[in-house]
């Protein structure tokens, strides 16, 4: 099953072009259409909060927004992809979703905004936000500011990092990467040993997981191999969220794959789950695949 459809959530910087632009890779992996998506939020349609909702400002905001579209159409149009555009008036995050389920698409993709000081408070803000809620696979693109220390692949899937645990979340994770491999030529498959491993299991145990982890791992390069990919396989220790980005510097990867469980529990909240480090810490794209969630487009 190819990907055939992505949705493009964008409040329309100027590096979401380049962004947009680097997708074109995609149509290895089957893409057939974009479809541009800018939501016009409350807070941004009122003059100020005394005042409440302006009308004339959403609609002014509205046209802008598809002004900038039109021109995206073109160019997306001369390299052979269909795209279209929505505009909408509401909540950021469930807008997103709400148009993502409604169009059917295969992949969410979103831009990392700048850095604010609240942001460690709500974990990632909107793009984090849709991550969690989201049942389709969010693609999130750094901020502005980290796409100039480093500059944007043309083909941001030319390199990925999969992270797997063996959980139900990263086999699904594993499958959405296989849909992705006519766009990717190498893989870096990766395992972490955590603090749990080391507790249950003495230093000797520790070798015999490894083992068994690695004839896992070598099962899905053999696997790739077969869809035209190659793939090297890595086991590492320590801080998660660090060996991933460490791997992802020294391999020269282009984007980081990984499961997601879209929980909100009480350490979550304290200091951000590892899909949630691994976006704040990423120099490339990071693809979240969640679990089911049967609500959320229904």
């Amino acid at each position: 099953m190819s990907l055939r459809k992505l949705l493009f959530s964008t409040r329309l910087e100027e590096f979401s072009l380049r962004a947009v632009e680097s997708l074109y890779s995609l149509r290895e992996a089957g893409l057939e259409e974009m479809i541009f998506l800018n939501v016009v939020h409350y807070d941004e349609s009122a003059v100020a909060a005394s005042y409440g909702f302006d009308k004339h400002i959403a609609d002014e905001l509205s046209e802008s927004a598809r002004l900038r579209f039109v021109e995206w159409e073109k160019r997306v149009a001369a390299e052979g992809l269909s795209a279209r555009h929505v505009i909408e008036l509401g909540r950021v995050e469930d807008k997103i979703i709400e148009v993502a389920c409604r169009e059917g698409v295969d992949l969410i993709v979103l831009g990392e905004r700048r850095s604010l000081p609240l942001d460690s408070v709500y974990l990632g803000g909107v793009p984090m936000g849709v991550a969690r809620r989201s049942p389709i696979p969010v693609m999130i693109f750094k901020s502005p500011e980290a796409a100039v220390a480093h500059p944007l692949n043309p083909r941001p899937l030319k390199t990925i990092i999969y992270c797997t645990d063996f959980s139900e979340v990263s086999d699904l994770a594993y499958k959405f990467l296989k849909r992705l491999s006519g766009a990717v030529d190498k893989v870096e498959i990766v395992n972490l040993l955590t603090d749990d491993d080391f507790a249950a299991h003495d230093p000797e145990e520790i070798r015999t997981v490894e083992e068994g982890r690695l004839k896992l791992m070598e099962g899905m390069a053999a696997e790739l191999l077969e869809l035209g990919v190659l793939a090297d396989t890595h086991i590492y220790a320590g801080d998660a969220a660090r060996e991933i980005i460490t791997v992802c510097a020294e391999r020269d990867a282009t984007a980081i794959l990984m499961g997601t469980t879209g929980r909100r529990g009480v350490v979550e909240a304290v200091k951000g789950s590892l899909s949630h480090r691994v976006v704040e810490k990423s120099p490339v794209p990071v693809i979240l695949v969640p679990l089911p969630k049967k609500t959320a487009c229904e």
